[in-house]
């Protein structure tokens, strides 16, 4: 199942890239980092196919594994202060948080708005019914 939502993500990032879908942004946003030309243009073609895979990975995810940690934060959280959990944006982040508030821990996401009003709208509605406690 995995192998096919990744060749369906694949096929809509390369679909997308070729339409130019928020390519001038972004490449503005590449060049202030120092990267031009074929480089750019390569980046940002591997940069939308990852982010069509980690939303396919939203849909087609195996359960995540843990560990010990949920119990080490169960622990945290028993001294009555609370915890604060910073990420960075690494492969299915919302994946992760989705399954942690959806096992009762008490998780609140700060985010940004999408531009594209329905997107953003799904997305946000896809984490809130998850247990996430979005904030702006």
């Amino acid at each position: 199942m995995r192998v096919l939502a990744y060749l369906l993500a694949d096929a809509l990032a390369a679909l997308a890239y070729a339409l130019g879908v928020r390519r001038r942004v972004a490449l503005a946003n590449l060049a202030r980092a120092g990267f031009r030309g074929q480089d750019a243009r390569r980046l940002l073609r591997r940069a939308t196919r990852n982010l069509a895979r980690s939303l396919a990975d939203l849909l087609v995810a195996p359960p995540v594994r843990f560990g010990d940690a949920l119990e080490r934060l169960a622990r945290l959280r028993a001294g009555g202060r609370g915890v604060l959990v910073l990420t960075a944006h690494l492969g299915a982040f919302d994946l992760l948080a989705c399954e942690v508030a959806r096992r009762g821990v008490p998780l609140h996401v700060v985010s940004r708005r999408l531009r594209a009003a329905r997107l953003d709208r799904a997305w946000w509605r896809f984490r809130s019914r998850a247990g996430v406690r979005l904030h702006e």
